[in-house]
């Protein structure tokens, strides 16, 4: 496949009283992968793009030009767009609305690439609500693919972390960045359980600039017909005075999302680790199940863990070829729709995991170390990471 653009844009718009828009000469895998699929024998134009709010403030007809745009709507090219980076479910409106309709390009000449397993299902939704074709879309595990390639260089000379039987400074890994809802949410529940202390756990000011003051209203406003919540939240506010919390670094305005070597410490340390992903809240995300980096960095560390995420996402993993925990960590926590409860099901584990007898601690440790080596020799085996849903 020749792509019609040699510098690639990159659209940032979460903000949109700040959009920006980057060119870069280095494209997605994803995209080059394209390459090699003997149906495609159009050209194509491809972009990086953030979220619901980027093609609305920059219109593909402006970012391709004239001539391309001829291109694409006589069904010469193709119009890739790229948001394998985020899980925001309202991107697939805006390509209908803002580029299908508006733009008129027909559905059939754009490709979507998404790290969102569900985004087929409710991109064919809100087809058929608008009444058009639907776009084609293939699912592109990029940060698998991102964490398989840095554990190669990482571990080249030193040999990846296993578990073993010995005392454990701390029980569990909890890395936190941006205040997404979830997250401080379970920060209070650990500390009302008296749990932080038995964890590493990252937790401080972030690009985001959010604080206790703008989420803790939040919290009340989504739990308020939750009279049981409500009352816990309520009865807990001790936790806003918790100072900071960092690991390896204090510089939690920058995005790390990948493997580094200055926090095996960490893995190597404790004995499980809690995940907390980017989307959790069905409210808001209901098709929106995503495995970012963090969902990776247990597996190249061969660390079991529990899933802070939407329902049903533990189910990803096995898709994937991934074994998960169950019955050696309880994961019926990833059935639970309620949101509220699901929470509290995913504390009583990371408790019960935190008080295992020194007995019991060695059986959990026999029985998941299969389990992890099994997880990272399938991440170190994969070849390919995308496939068309």
């Amino acid at each position: 496949m020749r792509f019609l653009n040699t510098l690639f844009p990159s659209i940032n718009t979460y903000d949109p009283n700040d959009p920006k828009i980057t060119l870069s000469s280095d494209l997605t895998a994803g995209a080059l992968e394209l390459k090699s699929m003997k149906e495609f024998d159009f050209d194509a134009w491809y972009c990086l793009f953030s979220c619901e709010h980027s093609f609305k403030i920059y219109k593909i007809k402006d970012l391709v030009g004239e001539k391309v745009f001829k291109k694409i709507i006589k069904k010469q090219a193709f119009l890739i767009l790229d948001n394998t980076l985020e899980p925001f479910e309202k991107s697939i409106d805006t390509i209908y609305e803002n580029i299908v309709i508006q733009e008129k390009i027909p559905a059939s000449q754009i490709i979507l690439l998404t790290n969102m397993y569900d985004a087929k299902q409710y991109s064919d939704t809100v087809a058929t609500r608008l009444g058009q074709e639907s776009i084609r879309i293939f699912w592109y595990t990029v940060f698998e693919q991102d964490l398989r390639n840095a554990i190669t260089h990482i571990y080249r000379s030193t040999g990846p972390i296993t578990l073993s039987l010995k005392k454990y400074h701390k029980k569990f890994l909890y890395f936190n960045r941006r205040w997404r809802l979830h997250r401080p949410f379970l920060i209070t529940l650990l500390h009302i359980r008296g749990l932080i202390e038995h964890g590493y756990v990252s937790f401080g000011p972030c690009d985001d600039t959010d604080t206790w003051n703008h989420r803790w209203p939040q919290l009340i406003n989504y739990f308020r017909t939750d009279p049981i919540m409500t009352e816990l939240l309520d009865k807990n506010q001790s936790v806003k005075q918790l100072p900071p919390l960092f690991l390896d670094t204090d510089e939690l305005h920058i995005n790390r999302a990948e493997a580094t070597p200055n926090t095996n410490q960490y893995y190597e340390d404790s004995y499980f680790s809690v995940v907390s992903e980017t989307t959790y809240f069905t409210k808001w995300y209901s098709s929106a199940r995503f495995l970012s980096e963090k969902a990776f960095k247990p597996i190249a560390m061969r660390h079991p863990f529990i899933l802070v995420s939407v329902p049903n996402s533990l189910e990803i993993y096995r898709i994937m070829g991934y074994k998960t925990f169950s019955p050696f960590i309880d994961e019926q926590y990833d059935q639970e729709l309620d949101d509220g409860k699901r929470m509290l099901m995913i504390l009583s584990e990371i408790e019960r995991l935190c008080n295992l007898t020194e007995s019991e601690l060695s059986e959990f440790l026999l029985n998941v170390k299969e389990i992890c080596d099994y997880n990272y020799d399938v991440l170190m085996s994969k070849t390919r990471f995308i496939t068309e849903l």
